[in-house]
């Protein structure tokens, strides 16, 4: 039988390994199956149904997951039958998935901009990201932010539950604002040209979001407008107190920055045609004509000049034309009515009358603009229409007008106005604006079909027009309405005459979304009221005296405040949940099954949230916590529809052993468990992710940091890597997050800020001092240094300074594994250790100090190894092994070892040869009491020396040893040393690095016992290679290790330190004298700290997000760090 088959996959023949389920035969080969509940380090569990695969020759469905692929076998992943049973799969699941996809707000914003995400990226500060997440969607937040009647707040849920809405519209505003006047104001890169042309027809909302869009997708777009200056009714329909024009010329500025053409004076059927714009070149074009044209008050006496449509009103204003008033009836109860009664204030008007049929209850405009209105003096009648236009001499003299009564409801579902018999009255005006409703102009567009509302006909999901390669968006479809409706078209539009230029015309699907409609105001009881920020407006009696704009900007303190109220109702894995994204690709309906549900408790956790209403019971959670992290933190309670997954004893998350991995929410499939991020206010958001590595710990855990802009939100696995194939701890997850409170960005000098030329000047000649003093000079090098850093330290120490005494705060000598075995690097490493069938851990805490050693113990263990773990501190992982003992001095059971086997062996007669330094060893050795140092061992004579016996039959042991315990090191080594079992993959040493960078500081030679490379820095013939590769001369003298330092400084033996990233005046406070005493202090970091407040010259570095370098691991793996963040200083080692 061979060791591998043949199978065919959708049409594909593929060769795969015998033995691997259809599923892992697919994604070997770049195959897509669909899966929520399947982990390649998790045995099947087959809960989800969603892997559901077709063979020849079954009849039934099969899960790939589960079934083990055949020779010969013929397989189908896609069909009609197959996605029929996926979408039943995930409607059931969706049956009792409760929650948010999308908050309430972005699903009641007809653009969906993601209000929440923005808010979020403002209550961090972050003003110029937030207008990019808003630009995803709409160009115009300073102007949209100005006039938008906010949809999203209406739908707002603390408006609705707890207090007042979010002023989310204010919020839009301000950073819209803010960007506007930056140095550099965001600019989006277009992708390359397409060589395809579209043209516009209308430069309103619809027709700028429209340009904007397309522009961005590479084509070339050229926009046409009737009237001298773009923007439609942004710019001729609300005036200018409410939507300064320099705002709005500003933002299509930056639209036209993408290469937008723009011809104004161009009108449809007067100076072009359709069919002439496709015979220009145009492979496409839009329609955006917006509906400027007002309704007619359709009553006797209309047709006197002093009657004015309220939009041709507004628009004769912007052009400068002068408009006689006198006294003014604004007719209609909407946006435009209260924008037409204010500029006629403005204007002089002598007194300004709104009519309103109905009461004010139901008046279509903001209740804000009608309080504005009453403060400025205009005058309401309401329950009132006009039935006739009285004129004199050809000009208007009156209305005639007509109580009104509310009857039954009409179709919009407000109380239809009835008039009262006998209730007519006069009205003396000078003129009349009728501001009841608008319509689109058709001219020039009679071979085009429209509705009987007098709009133009488009297909709903393609906005194609009945003529191929003409589309339309905007006020010209829905008839009149809000801006951003408009800006939502022509979004929508752009989308799909980007796919039909593609040549595959794609109709535009709503993002699917589940959504609560059961939440009741006790449900946020537990929220505290806050009141909403209030926008600042002019006093009516300075307004009303001319144009400015009324509604000032907020301040950066409030505006960071009223973000802050937020609720942040959508779920925090929007971006990432694989349930959600099926259900869209899937077309499920999330009510199929709506049923019976569960509402269970939202539980809160240090450093995760966890919400069992969007749990699918994957069980992926419970899996990797106990078979990968040997945790059972979690587990399933109750049966059938009742089942739930919780904490052991229902306790809380915190309380359960569980040890804050985060390994169960990044397997999570779906939003019931996420991160906290370290924030004010978190996401959701897009995450840019960026490869890079812990250094916290020795091991170097490979991982993603996730970033928004300059926010670090999270870091995630990066599945597969080494140490342990992807799994982080709490400190690589939550801890690597924390930022500098108070970051250094430019050099300090004697306190004061400085220019990097002034600093290197200061530095040179300080340096120069310093050496030629030949008093003690001495650099301070934080284990977290990348190589890079690490060698070029080396170098300044001993070429610039002329000193060995390179050196941590933590090193108290000479490597031991360099003592014993000549060299820095343990000869083994941690990816051996699942391997292998004995491992003898010896450490301080080592679930503390290096987590995922643990989990691969863990491996080790449930494959069959004898693990055996000695520690200075018991903790949850050395409770789960059967051989785990807690003493105050583990390395006694090394000495233990190494006594017994040198009592009955003679390790003299290896085939290596004799062993250096083995008499003083035995000797050393022979001192020590058996009985005394198995006390402290914490075992039994008889269990060392069965323990003994089984590490010298084992095939492949390992010595897992803690080199932060003095001695430990040397004495594992002697140990393998000298039983022969060094040398080999799987039988050796594991050495464990306490610091991120521990081993690459040997390598480089940031010590004062080696040299780059590796070499003894006692060896004259290294030392003399090195000095004619530097082109200087290297000390002789031996340097001063880290606790050797720390003495030599408070004896004022020290003149000169170099700092590298570490701080010794809070570590070692007793040294602050000593440090404030020296002649120079150089130090470097990413923050102000009691150190740099010592110092002469401070130069900054990158935090840890922003660092570019290499570290290397405990077992010599050497992993890049990328910056996921952009560097407020240059590169330690430049």
């Amino acid at each position: 039988m061979g060791y591998t088959i043949s199978i065919n996959i959708d049409g594909r023949e593929l060769t795969v390994p015998r033995g691997q389920t259809i599923l892992q035969a697919a994604q070997a080969n770049g195959i897509h199956i669909p899966t929520l509940c399947y982990a390649e380090y998790l045995e099947p569990f087959g809960s989800c149904g969603l892997c559901v695969v077709e063979v020849e020759g079954t009849p039934k469905l099969l899960r790939a997951c589960a079934t083990e692929a055949a020779d010969g076998m013929i397989i189908r992943t896609r069909s009609s039958k197959i996605d029929a049973a996926r979408r039943l799969a995930l409607e059931l699941l969706l049956s009792d998935h409760r929650g948010d996809c999308r908050p309430p707000c972005v699903q009641e914003c007809p653009a969906h901009t993601d209000c929440q995400g923005y808010v979020a990226l403002i209550a961090n500060g972050r003003y110029q990201e937030a207008v990019r997440l808003i630009k995803e969607v709409l160009p115009l937040p300073a102007s949209i932010g100005r006039i938008c009647p906010h949809p999203c707040e209406d739908a707002c849920r603390r408006g609705k539950y707890v207090d007042e809405p979010i002023a989310i519209a204010a919020l839009k505003r301000f950073v819209g604002d803010f960007d506007l006047a930056a140095q550099n104001p965001y600019q989006p890169q277009p992708a390359p040209a397409s060589g395809k042309r579209v043209a516009i027809v209308g430069s309103g909302p619809a027709g700028l979001s429209a340009a904007y869009f397309l522009a961005l997708a590479g084509h070339a777009v050229t926009v046409f407008e009737a009237l001298p200056e773009p923007g439609g009714m942004l710019r001729y329909g609300i005036p200018q107190y409410r939507l300064p024009k320099t705002v709005l010329d500003a933002e299509i500025a930056s639209i036209l920055k993408l290469g937008v053409k723009l011809r104004t004076g161009q009108a449809l059927g007067r100076d072009f045609t359709l069919p002439g714009l496709f015979n220009q070149g145009f492979h496409a074009v839009l329609l955006a004509l917006g509906a400027q044209k007002s309704s007619s008050l359709r009553v006797p006496g209309e047709d006197l000049p002093e009657v004015l449509g309220g939009t041709e009103f507004l628009r004769a204003v912007t052009l400068g034309r002068r408009v006689p008033l006198g006294r003014v009836a604004v007719v209609g109860g909407g946006n435009t009515a209260m924008d037409a009664a204010r500029t006629a204030l403005r204007l002089g008007a002598a007194e300004v009358t709104v009519l309103y049929r109905r009461s004010r209850a139901e008046m279509p405009a903001r209740a804000s603009e009608i309080e504005e209105a009453e403060q400025e003096g205009v005058r309401f009648t309401y329950l009132a229409a006009p039935v006739a236009v009285r004129g004199a001499n050809g000009h208007v003299t009156g209305l005639t007008c007509q109580r009104m009564r509310l009857g039954a409801p009409d179709a919009s579902g407000r109380q239809r106005p009835e008039p009262v018999p006998g209730s007519e009255f006069e009205l003396t005006v000078d003129t009349v604006i009728a501001a009841i409703g608008q319509r689109v102009d058709l001219e020039g567009l009679s071979e085009l079909s429209t509705t009987p509302r007098g709009t133009l006909s488009v297909d709903a999901d393609t906005c194609q027009t009945s003529l191929p390669g003409v589309f339309a968006a905007g006020d010209a479809v829905t008839g009149p309405d809000i801006a951003i409706q408009a800006v939502a078209g022509g979004k929508k539009a752009a989308t799909v005459i980007n796919s039909y230029l593609a040549g595959r015309l794609t109709p535009h699907r709503e993002p699917f979304a589940v959504k609560r409609t059961d939440l009741k105001p006790e449900d946020f009881a537990h929220h505290e009221k806050k009141a909403r920020v209030p926008v600042p407006v002019l006093p009516p009696e300075i307004r009303v005296k001319d144009f400015r704009e009324i509604e000032q900007p907020l301040t950066p303190e409030a505006v960071r405040a009223e973000a802050e109220r937020c609720l942040a109702c959508g779920c925090q894995d929007y971006f990432e949940c694989q349930l959600r994204r099926y259900a869209e690709e899937y077309g499920a309906n999330a009510e199929r099954f709506a049923g019976e549900t569960h509402d269970y408790p939202v539980q809160e956790h240090p450093f995760l949230k966890r919400d069992p209403n969007k749990c699918i019971l994957c069980a992926q959670c419970v899996r990797v916590c106990d078979e990968v992290r040997g945790l059972g933190a979690l587990g399933f309670v109750h049966r059938g529809f009742d089942a739930v997954i919780k904490p052991a004893f229902d306790l809380p998350l915190a309380q359960s052993g569980c040890d804050a991995c985060g390994q169960c929410a990044a397997a999570c499939p779906t939003g019931a468990l996420t991160e906290k991020a370290p924030l004010p206010k978190q996401g959701p958001w897009e995450l840019t992710a960026t490869p890079s590595a812990c250094i916290l710990c020795g091991l170097d855990c490979q991982l993603n940091l996730e970033t928004r802009g300059d926010l670090l939100v999270r870091a995630t696995p990066l599945p597969d890597t080494p140490p342990a194939a992807g799994n982080l701890c709490a400190r690589g997850r939550f801890t690597l997050l924390t930022r500098p409170a108070d970051p250094l960005t430019a050099p300090l000098l004697h306190g004061q800020s400085a220019t990097w030329d002034e600093a290197w000047a200061y530095l040179t000649r300080a340096g120069v001092a310093a050496r030629s003093s030949g008093q003690g000079a001495a650099f301070l090098l934080a284990p977290t240094s990348t190589n890079e850093e690490a060698y070029l330290a080396a170098k300044v120490a001993r070429a610039a300074l002329g000193t060995n005494s390179i050196t941590t705060l933590s090193e108290a000598g000479p490597d031991e594994l360099f003592a014993t075995l000549g060299v820095t690097a343990a000869p083994n490493t941690l990816a051996e250790l699942p391997q292998a069938d004995f491992i003898l851990g010896i450490a301080r805490n080592l679930q503390a100090d290096y987590p995922a050693v643990p989990v691969l113990l863990h491996r080790a263990f449930r494959h069959g190894a004898h693990v055996t773990l000695v520690e200075e501190e018991s903790s949850s992982f050395s409770a789960e092994l059967p051989a785990a003992y807690t003493v105050s001095r583990p390395r006694a059971l090394l000495e233990l070892l190494l006594s017994l086997y040198l009592k009955d062996h003679d390790p003299a007669r290896l085939p290596a040869g004799p062993l250096a330094g083995l008499p003083e060893l035995k000797a050393a050795l022979a001192a020590l009491d058996p009985e005394e140092l198995a006390a402290a061992a914490g075992l039994s004579l008889g269990a060392a020396q069965a323990l003994l016996a089984d590490y010298l039959k084992a095939k492949n042991p390992l010595l897992v040893v803690d080199g932060a315990l003095p001695g430990a090191l040397a004495l594992a080594a002697d140990l393998a040393l000298v039983t022969g079992r060094l040398g080999r993959p799987r039988q050796g040493l594991v050495a464990l690095r306490p610091y991120g960078n521990s081993q690459g500081l040997l390598e480089f030679g940031a010590t004062p016992y080696l040299l780059p490379g590796g070499k003894d820095s006692g060896d004259a013939a290294a030392r003399t290679r090195l000095a004619a590769a530097w082109g200087r001369a290297l000390p002789e003298e031996p340097g001063l290790a880290g606790t050797q330092l720390v003495s030599a400084l408070k004896a004022g033996q020290i003149a000169t330190l170099f700092v590298w990233g570490e701080d010794p005046a809070s570590l070692a406070p007793e040294l602050v004298p000593a440090l404030r005493s020296l002649k120079l202090l150089v130090v470097a970091s990413d923050r102000r700290s009691a150190t740099t407040d010592l110092a002469h010259l401070v130069l900054p570095l990158p935090e840890f997000a922003a660092t570019e370098g290499t570290v290397t691991s405990t077992d010599g793996r050497r992993t890049a760090l990328n910056p996921a963040l952009p560097a407020a200083a240059p590169p330690g080692w430049r």
